[in-house]
Order: structure tokens, then C-alpha cells, then sequence
């Protein structure tokens, strides 16, 4: 419950300063772009955007004509931003954790998490929770800042698990260090089928160029 309420506390007092930023980063921007991409055609599927923050990813698949899209945050706050972003009756929005939420069974045709595992401390356990919610041969993409890159500027021990804390100019945030096999491995043996993998955008730390954020598509 501590993470909950951290996270919670991080957004809340974040939340306005997030959708300013979040607007005008070109690279985060093309994420969102190409998730949508990696996930098309979209038309009369329903959509979870778990961790959805301010909903920019669910603004992108409405373009595209889908049945539904259900916007889940831990953060009040962010949920309101989203519904005043987002005009639109194909949107529902919840207050709510990923990893508890008790939507139906094989319920969504699509499970996307941008931006928002690398908070959890049990990714197993959202992870089966993802499981549970999906369709059969439905898919579940997750993007998550890349693990090399986050131990190259922060962490400096790729294979020790431990919760990091980031502090400066922007706000005070954390992560925790999961490699990329464990986001690979773990919901592998929960009985997903990996798709896809892409590593995207890039960041010069030194004289070493990493890549930015990891994108992994899975199908149930």
C-alpha cells in the first residue's frame, strides 16, 4: 500500500505540470504513435489503458474507431485531467490500482500499460490480473522507460532488485529496477505469447548512446 499512496502523491501533486511536459515531448509523443500502430486495427474493440494518466494514449486510439476504451488510474488527479482532455462517449473512466481492479473475465480485446509498470513491486501479480481480463488472442502492450538505460543514470547495478528514488528539477519520483527478462519471462510463464519487441528513441549518457523505452506485445 506504501507505493499506492507514493504514487498517488507523486501525481496528485504533479498532475498539471505532467500534461504540460507530456504535450510537447516529441519522444514520448512518438511512443504513443507507435503503440497505436503496433496495435492497429483497433475498430469495435475494447480498449483498457491501464495507468492511463492523463489519457493521451486513449486519445490516440480514438482516431480509430474503437468500440470502447476504459481509462484506469491509480490517480484521481489524473483522471480528472484525462476527462477533461478526452470528449468523448466511447471513454469510461476509473479510479482505481491495475494489479486489483476486478473488471470481467476475458472482457478487453486490448490491454495497454504506458509508462506505468515500472511503479509496481508485484508485476506478477499484475500481470495475471492483465491475464484474467483479456480475451483469448487478445493482446496486451506494455512501454516502460528501457532498464538499461534507468541503471546507466540511476540505479548502477543492473541485477540488484531494489526500489530507486529520483529526485530533480522536474519532481520526485521512483522506479523499480525489474530487468527486461523479468518483463519478458514473467508474463511468459503466466501463459502469454511475446509478439513483438521494440526499443525506441535513444539517450547519450557519457559517451554511451542507450535506448530510451521498451515496448513488448503480447498475445494471450
Amino acid at each position: 500500500m506504501k507505493d499506492e499512496r507514493e504514487v498517488i502523491e507523486i501525481f496528485e501533486n504533479f498532475g498539471e505540470k505532467f500534461l504540460e511536459e507530456e504535450k510537447v515531448n516529441k519522444k514520448a509523443k512518438n511512443v504513443r504513435k507507435l503503440i497505436v500502430k503496433l496495435l492497429l486495427p483497433v475498430k469495435n474493440k475494447r480498449i483498457l489503458d491501464a495507468g492511463c494518466g492523463i489519457g493521451l494514449v486513449s486519445k490516440n486510439f480514438l482516431k480509430f474507431n474503437p468500440k470502447e476504451i476504459y481509462c484506469l488510474d491509480i490517480s484521481k488527479k489524473m483522471i480528472e485531467i484525462a476527462k477533461r482532455e478526452i470528449r468523448s462517449k466511447k471513454v469510461k473512466f476509473f479510479v482505481d490500482d491495475m494489479e486489483k481492479v476486478k473488471f470481467p473475465d476475458n472482457f478487453f480485446d486490448i490491454i495497454v500499460c504506458n509508462f506505468s509498470l515500472h511503479f509496481k513491486r508485484k508485476i506478477r501479480t499484475t500481470f495475471k490480473n492483465f491475464y484474467r481480463m483479456v480475451k483469448q488472442k487478445g493482446k496486451i502492450l506494455i512501454a516502460i522507460p528501457h532498464p538499461y538505460r534507468r541503471t546507466a543514470k540511476y540505479s548502477k547495478n543492473y541485477f540488484k532488485f531494489k526500489k530507486v528514488w529520483i529526485i530533480d528539477k522536474r519532481m520526485k519520483r521512483f522506479f523499480y529496477t525489474w530487468k527486461v527478462e523479468d518483463y519478458i519471462n514473467i508474463p511468459i510463464k503466466i501463459g502469454f505469447k511475446l509478439k513483438e519487441i521494440r526499443e525506441v528513441e535513444s539517450e547519450k549518457i557519457g559517451k554511451v548512446i542507450y535506448p530510451l523505452y521498451l515496448i513488448l506485445l503480447f498475445e494471450k
